[in-house]
């Protein structure tokens, strides 16, 4: 069995920052060490000046519009991301018919074949699949899926579900001590005001957010969080983007009454606001829309005070010919932006760069917390000795703010490995966006033209994870949440990568000598970093 050793670096876990080496045997860690331990090894790595961080994990996306899994997978790795949990579900909107389970085995054989990183799902319920749900349910828990997901909105889309519905639906997750997942917005107040706005001839997309107000979202969240109150659910709240939906929440901590709550939120929502719509159009159109300045702060204020507990991308790119035109008609366009590439970096800009919480907070959001709301702790999330030895190394200096013009060139990127081509990207400071190519080779080479792969030894099979007995996470309303309510685990279903070195990416962000950014109309790659190194092999079986 191949070792690595990475040496000089500074570890990044479980709350710490310290100078350790970092001992792998074959796939997952064996040991921390002092720093400059005299340990043989097959391959040695120098993280002299670095941060040496747990894989992220990306706890929200969408493979279901232009881009599936394979690609997604893709472009996660280039920014990263080193597991992602799509929502998954017989959703028509998504293109998907046929019964629940089927779309859920259909997914799992999907990501087998075309994710060159690990994945795992979330099962999405929409009203056409509720009269199997009480047996869906059940067996889907006894196979590792735990975390569920419904709409309180979206009616015309055949995805919304009634009060009466969600109080079974809450009742059947609590039963299997699982976790249920809503998009949070009031489908009344938004069918009411896009059709006040269309009406009155208010389509572009600057008109978009006044249809969905920062009330729809509180209301719906504060209505879900009285259901679960009654019927005794675990929550997790996707997508939070607004200080109102913070005070719903903030005050059910404060009553006690729902089991388990976990509020995210999404790098967009963290570093752009509403007038994105009126400079890029649809392109910048999402569910729920990019809110005030004074949201944004809410939001940083409540991951420093640990009410947010994940990070999340919430990728669900479209190509720009879908969107358009991108400057009308903003009710028949799609909802939705890509970003699995851009997590970290641009939450690590913001975030570190900007001062905003330290790189251990960071690492809680995107690796450690991620990890531990559903069920793939400690084998995720950590670096503790037997974990999966996803790492990623990065930089620790970050530098860089693009200029206005220089946003102009920046309009036209488009990520290697998407078919959706329209991007949020450039409006925010990239410091660090990763080369796009930097740890894809090994891992593409395998994949044709059409991201098939070539050779099946180099993808996966289902696995199965110990249960996790009893997490803890930190919030600043309830102090220490228990989880040890949760059944079975989360994430079963990964692809498996029989490479030889364990899954090592190397961020060194290189500032463009010039101007500080590559230009990405003339330049292939992101700016700003060139990653060093990378291997391949996730999870032992």
């Amino acid at each position: 069995m191949s070792t690595t050793l990475i040496t000089n670096g500074i570890v990044v876990d479980a709350g710490t920052m310290r100078p350790l080496d970092i001992l792998i045997s074959g796939e997952r860690v064996e040991s921390l060490l002092p720093r400059g331990s005299e340990v043989r090894a097959d391959r040695v790595i120098d993280a002299s000046g670095r941060y040496v961080l747990p894989g992220i994990i990306d706890a929200h996306n969408h493979p279901v519009y232009a881009d599936r899994i394979d690609r997604l997978s893709r472009a996660a790795l280039s920014g990263g991301v080193t597991t992602v949990i799509p929502y998954i579900g017989a959703v028509a909107a998504w293109g998907k018919q046929g019964g629940l389970v089927q779309a859920i085995d259909d997914f799992i054989r999907e990501g087998e074949t075309g994710s060159c990183i690990d994945f795992g799902l979330h099962c999405t319920l929409t009203a056409n699949v509720m009269e199997e749900a009480d047996e869906a349910i059940p067996e889907l828990v006894a196979r590792g899926v735990i975390s569920f997901k419904a709409f309180t909105s979206y009616r015309k889309r055949g995805m919304k579900l009634e009060d009466d519905q969600i109080l079974h639906l809450m009742e059947l997750v609590a039963r299997e001590k699982a976790l249920l997942a809503f998009h949070a917005e009031n489908d009344a107040i938004l069918e009411y005001l896009e059709a006040k706005a269309v009406a009155e001839g208010r389509e572009h997309p600057r008109d978009y957010p006044a249809t969905h107000p920062n009330i729809s979202e509180a209301e719906a969240i504060f209505r879900m969080l009285s259901l679960a109150s009654v019927a005794g659910c675990n929550i997790y709240l996707p997508h939070v983007t607004c200080k109102e939906s913070l005070e719903a929440i903030r005050l059910f901590r404060k009553w006690g009454t729902v089991p388990t709550l976990f509020a995210e939120t999404c790098p967009h929502y963290l570093t752009l606001d509403d007038s994105q719509l009126a400079l890029r159009g649809n392109l910048a159109k999402m569910s729920p829309p990019l809110r005030k300045e004074a949201d944004r702060e809410a939001l940083w204020e409540a991951i420093r005070n640990g009410e947010i507990q994940v990070v999340a991308s919430d990728a669900a790119g479209h190509a720009t010919a879908a969107n358009e035109p991108l400057f009308a008609e903003t009710f028949r366009a799609p909802h939705g932006a890509p970003g699995v590439d851009t997590l970290f970096c641009v939450t690590w800009n913001e975030g570190i760069a900007k001062g905003r919480v330290a790189i251990p907070d960071l690492v809680r959001l995107l690796c450690e917390n991620p990890a531990k709301c559903f069920g793939l702790y400690p084998r995720k999330g950590t670096l503790l000795p037997g974990s999966d030895a996803d790492v990623v190394i990065v930089e620790g200096v970050v530098h860089g703010l693009a200029l206005a013009a220089e946003l102009d060139e920046l309009a036209g990127f488009q990520q290697p490995q998407l078919v959706a081509d329209g991007t949020l990207g450039d409006a925010h400071d990239l410091g660090n966006i990763v080369d796009a190519e930097f740890a894809l080779k090994q891992r593409i080479q395998n994949f044709d033209a059409g991201g098939i792969a070539k050779d099946a030894e180099q993808l996966g099979q289902i696995i199965k994870h110990l249960v996790v007995g009893q997490v803890v996470l930190q919030t600043a309303d309830s102090g220490l949440v228990q989880l040890d309510g949760l059944r079975g685990t989360f994430g079963r279903f990964f692809a498996l990568c029989q490479c030889h070195h364990p899954f090592i990416c190397l961020f060194v962000h290189m500032i463009h000598p010039e101007m500080g950014f590559v230009k990405r109309k003339t330049q292939k790659n992101p700016p700003n970093a060139k990653i060093l190194a990378s291997g391949g092999g996730l999870l032992s079986r």
